[in-house]
Formats: structure tokens, C-alpha cells, sequence
């Protein structure tokens, strides 16, 4: 009875305001919805406003409401964007959400980005909501690209790598180097840039965890040998809404459910000397379940934007995102505005966080490769990432641009670039970047101790995912867009190809900038930060002097994997009188509190007295020392 008075006063409030009889709901609703065979669809219902009308009432909200996010999403937003909060984080309006249900309608999903609820409603169901005065529009959900999931190939493919003049500092194997070396990454490493302190999002199927009991508290860890030191510090199933990525029970379907995010994650952090080093083994992940790729038609795009949205709220600096859409939405919708996963890609760099999406992959029977561009990655703002094979040829596996609005510039023989104000060739390139497609080496999920190659966009995208995660622990405050600009602008070209002369001028819509060169693209702005790792070394401890006022830090850099790390503090004379260790650290920069940290007593908890100290690192590969003046 509620919800039939509640449908009538609606009705009635819309036929008094005149809505009803000169307004035609039909235009609210996307074409789609009419074309579809089933009654029952999946929807977004996008809202026409929050509920605040002007700057002050605005305000007034994040006042009150500031611990919406997490201290980190703070943090990153205000070294990256001009607000820390924005219209966009205003919740939608829970009386709308209340009257959708007062109508029987099933809420899937929302989205505070967007301003809208996903939902599962019938054809005439979705004509009602349309009638409602607050309904801005109805659009689908799309459809996953479900062949952007490639086969496990058993066959080992010989690695044909041109090395680098470099040498090494790392052992990346015989399979695993030229992905790295391709994109320079080597070089960042042996500068000692691992991806420490930034945060990437995998954005996947799930990934092949085990739960790990610590007392009263318990965390998941990724089971590859090569990912046993991977700090995975938030996960979340959007299939299941649980927090358990992994396996429920050993089966093939629950090895395919896992397979190809675990092996995103091994392209991204990988880490087994001789056999795997991936670009960012040093940083923190969050993995988000979005894909269930044993579903052929019903995996949402929905999934994506609430993951987003969460992982936002817990200060994610970069999302890796080997999915897309393009079944749903025909290639006219690939303009950059017009799907809804692409609107939030684009609010998500607004926020500081850095989105690397595959452009997609050449799949059966499709033989324009314009079609074959998948959202979110024809994003304005979105770092799309096409192929290249180990020849440092473009891909035939991947997908390539141009944007359909590029495509319907090109098409106007009537316009003028030169009137127009802008080179058609360097407008709206897609693919923005490239690395290797054809194919890069990383974990299995059926067997722990095991490795093999993946063809695909979607190893191009964690590769350059990773080495986005280097460039942000060298330049913390560089924002999203100026990450994409220092790759773009320091990209390389690819050989010439005989058979495609268009890829002999850059950029271009079949590689975009060319393919990443991410030794250049760190050095693209002030460089006097920069740290080279030559050993295992102390960095200049600090406060020097130390006045006993706080703790003093002790920093350091290893290039080599350390199974005992100790730092001791001695007198002039020779006498030690404190020490600490670490175990198990992993090759990178290590400050403040990752370094070792000393409150200027002894090892008895008694003040040392002033004078000069000597502090030694002893990595058992190397010793070092440093020294320092105490003050009382």
C-alpha cells in the first residue's frame, strides 16, 4: 500500500508541475535499453542534484563530514589537486535511493562520482523511474571484453632482448629481463627506486591468496614464491562483496577466477632474483576483485566504479587496470566523455591518482581495429597502453586508436588544422604509450613456484603501471597529468616497420608516444632528488647534531636483498652501545621510519652522554659508517 500512495503523489507531483504531459521521458533513456531482448536489465539511474544548491551549504558539509576519507587519500590530494574535497564526494541522495526501493526496485550499486545507483529494474519499471523529475538519465552497463583475458600460452617463447649498456644490479633472469629493460626500468632500479610508499590499485579478476591468522588480527598474502614479499595491505571481492580475493577450493574454475590477476600481480611486483624482478616490488597494493571472467556477458562495469571509488577514500596513489568495455558501447561512444566508466577514470585523476588502462586487444572476428578500443582507456585523462613485441615492433594483438572523435575530425576534409588551432596529429592520441604485448614473462596461478608468458594489452598495462609507481616514489607531488606528460614526452620510437610507414612519424593512433622510456621520463624535471644506488650504504642520519629531542632517523640504501641487516652505534673508543636489526629487506630506499630509528639511549634504556658517535651498517654484503654529534 506504502509504495503505491508514495507512485501517486510522484505521478501527481509531476503532472502539477506540468512534466508529465510536455516533458518525454523516452529522451532520459539510453537507445539501448529499447534494443535489448530481455525485460529485466541492468541500469544506471544518474540523479540531476545532491541536495546542496550553492558553495556555502558545500562547505558547510566537509566541515562536518572531513573524515569521509582516510588520512593517505588526504594526503595525496593535497599534493596533487587543487581541493582536497570537491562536489564529487558529496554522497547521492539517500531519499531518492529510499523511493527507488519504495518502488520495488533492486539497488545494485552507487556511485557519489557519478550521482547515480546501478540497478536491476524491468523495462516498464525503468519508464516509471524515467517519469521522476530527479532522474537526470538511465543508461546500461556494460558488457565485459571478456577475450581481453588471454589464454595461459604453454609454448615458451624465446625472448629475443636487445640489452642495455647498462649493467645490472639486479638478477632478472634470462626470460624476465627485457621487459624491464625495454622500458628502462633497470635503470631506476639500480638507482634504488622500487615503488616504496606508493600504493597501486589491481583492478582484476581475483588473486590467488591465502589468509594469514596474526592472533587477534589476520591479513591475506599472495602464494607465488615471487609475490612471498609483496606488501598486500587492503582487499576486496566486488563479485562477492567479501574482502577474500583468492580460491575458495582447488578447481579449474577457481584457477581461471584467479588466473589472470595473479599474473597482473607478478608483472607488477614480482620478485625472485634469476627468475621474475618486477618494475615496483617494493610497493603497497590494494587487489579489487571487479571481474568474474567465467561469466561471458555479465560482468559490470558498475564493479569498477565502486572500486574506484573505495580505493580513492584509502588514498591509492594509481589504479592498474588490465580491463575494459566495449560490447555495450558502440565505437561513437569512444570520445572520452560519453561511457560512464570513462566519466569516473577521469574524476579518479582528478583526485591524484594516476589510471593506466589497456587499450584492449584484436580479438575474433573483428577486423577494424578502430572498433576495438575499450573504456575507460579513451579517457582524456586516462594513460592508455597499446603493444609492442620484442623486436620493438607494434603488436598485432593490440587494439589501436583512433578516438571517434578524432576519427570524425579526420573524416571532415573541410576543416583546417591550421585555422583550427591544433595539429590533428597530436590530438587525442590513443594509444598514449607502449610497452611489451608480445610477451611479457611473469607467475602462473596453478603452480606456486612456476612461470610462463602472457600476450596481451594487459601485461603492457601492469608494466607500465609499475613504472608509473617509480616515478611517483622519486616525485611524490607530480601529479597524474604530469606523469602521463614526462612518459609521453620521453618515449622512444619503435624500428621502423616495412610493412606500416605510418609508424615511422610519432606520435601516432597504433603505438601513441611510442614506448616508454621511464630513465628520461624520471629525470623530465628537477632531478636534484634523485638517488643512485652504487651499494649498500648509510645516508646521512638526521638531526646532526641530535639534541636528545625526539628520535633521530638513520636512513639508508641496499642494493642487494639482505637476510640480516644490522645497524650499531659505538664510541670513539670502540665500544658498542646499541643495535638493531631488520630482516629480510628487500633492494630499495629506506627513510624515516623505514629506516632504523634511535632514541639516543642505550641498549639499558640509558641517556648516552654528549659527544661524537660512529654508526655502522653492516649489510653482510658491505659495511658502512657514518658519523654523528649528540648534544645534551
Amino acid at each position: 500500500m506504502r509504495r503505491i500512495i508514495l507512485i501517486i503523489i510522484i505521478m501527481i507531483s509531476i503532472a502539477v508541475n506540468g512534466q508529465y504531459l510536455r516533458k518525454n521521458p523516452y529522451s532520459k533513456i539510453h537507445k539501448h535499453i529499447y534494443d535489448a531482448s530481455d525485460d529485466m536489465l541492468n541500469v544506471w539511474i544518474l540523479f540531476t542534484d545532491k541536495g546542496i544548491s550553492d558553495k556555502s551549504q558545500e562547505d558547510n558539509y566537509f566541515k562536518i563530514h572531513s573524515n569521509m576519507i582516510t588520512k593517505k587519500s588526504i594526503e595525496r590530494r593535497q599534493l596533487r589537486c587543487d581541493n582536497v574535497f570537491d562536489f564529487n564526494d558529496i554522497p547521492v541522495r539517500s531519499d531518492y535511493i529510499d523511493i527507488l526501493r519504495d518502488m520495488g526496485i533492486e539497488i545494485r550499486n552507487q556511485s557519489k562520482w557519478l550521482n547515480g545507483v546501478s540497478v536491476h529494474a524491468s523495462k516498464s519499471d525503468i519508464l516509471s523511474i524515467a517519469l521522476l523529475d530527479w532522474v537526470y538519465a538511465v543508461y546500461p552497463l556494460a558488457v565485459s571484453d571478456n577475450d581481453n583475458y588471454l589464454e595461459n600460452i604453454e609454448n615458451m617463447y624465446e625472448c629475443k632482448a636487445v640489452q642495455d649498456t647498462v649493467i645490472n644490479k639486479y638478477n632478472y633472469g634470462t626470460a624476465g629481463d627485457f621487459q624491464i629493460e625495454q622500458v628502462y626500468i633497470n635503470r631506476l632500479h639500480n638507482m634504488g627506486y622500487t615503488g616504496k610508499g606508493v600504493t597501486i590499485a589491481l583492478f582484476d579478476t581475483g588473486v590467488k591468496v591465502k589468509r594469514i591468522d596474526d592472533g587477534d588480527s589476520y591479513y591475506f598474502k599472495a602464494t607465488h614464491k615471487a609475490l612471498d614479499d609483496l606488501n598486500i595491505v587492503y582487499t576486496y571481492s566486488m563479485i562477492d562483496d567479501t574482502e577474500f580475493v583468492g580460491m575458495l577450493e582447488i578447481t579449474d574454475d577457481e584457477l581461471f577466477k584467479v588466473d589472470h590477476g595473479t599474473k597482473m600481480l607478478g608483472l607488477l611486483g614480482g620478485y625472485y632474483s634469476g627468475e621474475l624482478i618486477s618494475p615496483a616490488f617494493g610497493a603497497d597494493y590494494m587487489l579489487f576483485e571487479t571481474e568474474d571472467p567465467t561469466q561471458e556477458i555479465t560482468s559490470e562495469e558498475d564493479n569498477w566504479i565502486r572500486a574506484a571509488e573505495i580505493a580513492d577514500s584509502l588514498g591509492v596513489d594509481i589504479i592498474s587496470s588490465s580491463l575494459g568495455y566495449k560490447d555495450w558501447y558502440p565505437y561513437s561512444y569512444m570520445t572520452g566523455d560519453s561511457c560512464l566508466i570513462t566519466k569516473a577514470a577521469d574524476i579518479a585523476v582528478q583526485k591524484g591518482i594516476v589510471v593506466v588502462n589497456s587499450i584492449g586487444n584484436i580479438t575474433d572476428g573483428i577486423d577494424n581495429p578502430d572498433t576495438s578500443i575499450i573504456a575507460p582507456a579513451d579517457g582524456d585523462y586516462v594513460i592508455a597502453v597499446g603493444g609492442v613485441d620484442d623486436y620493438n615492433l607494434f603488436s598485432t594483438i593490440s587494439a589501436t586508436g583512433p578516438t571517434y572523435d578524432k576519427y570524425l575530425l579526420l573524416s571532415d576534409s573541410t576543416l583546417n588544422p591550421d585555422t583550427l588551432g591544433f595539429n590533428l596529429d597530436t590530438f587525442r592520441i590513443k594509444p598514449d604509450i607502449s610497452a611489451l604485448a608480445e610477451f611479457p614473462y611473469t607467475v602462473v596461478a596453478n603452480n606456486d613456484s612456476s612461470y610462463n608468458f602472457v600476450g596481451g594489452t594487459s601485461g603492457a598495462t601492469a608494466i607500465i603501471s609499475g613504472g608509473c609507481a617509480l616515478l611517483l616514489q622519486a616525485h611524490p607531488d607530480w601529479t597524474p597529468q604530469m606523469i602521463r606528460e614526462a612518459i609521453v614526452k620521453t618515449s622512444y620510437a619503435p624500428y621502423r616497420s616495412i610493412i606500416d610507414s605510418s609508424l615511422w612519424t610519432l606520435p601516432n593512433d597504433t603505438v601513441g608516444y611510442g614506448i616508454a622510456d621511464f630513465y628520461s621520463a624520471i629525470m623530465y624535471a628537477d632531478t636534484d632528488e634523485i638517488i643512485d644506488i652504487e651499494s649498500d650504504k648509510l645516508m646521512a642520519p638526521y638531526p646532526n647534531p641530535y639534541s636528545m629531542t625526539g628520535n633521530l632517523y638513520i636512513p639508508f640504501k641496499l642494493i642487494n636483498r639482505v637476510s640480516y641487516l644490522s645497524m650499531q652505534v659505538f664510541t670513539l673508543d670502540g665500544k658498542m652501545i646499541y643495535e638493531d636489526e631488520k630482516e629480510d629487506v628487500l633492494p630499495g630506499v629506506y627513510t624515516g621510519h623505514e629506516g632504523f630509528v634511535w632514541d639516543g639511549n642505550t641498549g639499558n634504556g640509558v641517556p648516552v652522554s654528549s659527544g661524537i658517535y660512529i654508526i655502522l651498517l653492516n649489510s653482510h654484503f658491505e659495511k658502512d659508517f657514518k658519523k654523528i654529534s649528540i648534544i645534551r
